[in-house]
């Protein structure tokens, strides 16, 4: 071989070998079905929570902040005055909804609000049905946040995070923070949303085993503190 060879083929193979190597930051394979389920919107699975979309669609006019999301939302009602004063709230939670009945609400929600922040609580309960993996969860969100957008462009979107929920705080605990890490990568470059940060330490007690304050009993519904902890997260994501 000439020396011209010699000193090039190491420095193709290193590049081939670079080119084939899987990327550190490169979000894992997911099952199509998996995506398919969670962005594919679908009816109010409970004729009550139906009734509830229903009453939802009536709210009208200017709104500082929106509330999307699960029962997480929903339960926030009583302590909204205490955590935003006298700003203007809509809360748009329905317990037990799943990323998919939220897409279906917000493709059946007239144009009749205009909301200048917006705060997404979803997918503990798609996280709670096993057959959902993590990816599909952080990819049915991201589709919650592109209909977000297409529908109020120049709101501002914030995203909670799955919170801890389970004895100790354990359920899924894995698959959980795999879902927050995919949520993070999704929504990165997105213009006008936030990731909110939280504190996961100070709201589970330090991952108590027994009760924790910031929760009610069942461990997945928020206390009080609980909600106190997720309205100083979101003023720390910007939302003041």
């Amino acid at each position: 071989m000439t020396d011209f060879v010699m000193r090039w083929l190491p420095c193709a193979i290193a590049g081939l070998l670079l080119l084939a190597a899987p990327q550190a930051n490169a979000a894992p394979a997911c099952d199509p079905v998996q995506a398919l389920v969670a962005q594919t919107p679908v009816i109010e699975q409970s004729p009550v929570r139906l009734m509830k979309a229903r009453q939802q669609q009536k709210i009208s006019g200017a709104l500082d902040v929106a509330i999307f999301g699960d029962s997480l939302a929903e339960n926030w009602g009583p302590d909204l005055n205490r955590d935003f004063g006298a700003a203007t709230i809509g809360n748009f939670g329905i317990f037990g909804d799943h990323i998919q009945e939220l897409l279906w609400r917000l493709k059946e929600m007239p144009p009749a609000i205009q909301p200048k922040n917006i705060v997404l609580i979803i997918g503990t309960n798609n996280l709670w049905d096993g057959s959902f993996a993590p990816c599909g969860v952080s990819q049915g969100i991201a589709a919650v946040v592109d209909q977000l957008r297409s529908r109020w462009s120049d709101s501002k979107i914030y995203v909670v995070p799955i919170l801890p929920r389970g004895s100790g705080f354990t359920f899924r605990a894995k698959d959980r923070l795999e879902a927050n890490a995919g949520i993070e990568r999704e929504l990165a470059g997105k213009s006008g949303v936030t990731l909110v940060k939280i504190d996961e330490n100070a709201l589970t007690c330090g991952f108590a085993k027994q009760g924790c304050s910031n929760y009610v009993v069942d461990k997945l519904h928020l206390a009080p503190g609980g909600y106190s902890i997720l309205r100083s997260s979101l003023a720390e994501a910007g939302l003041r």
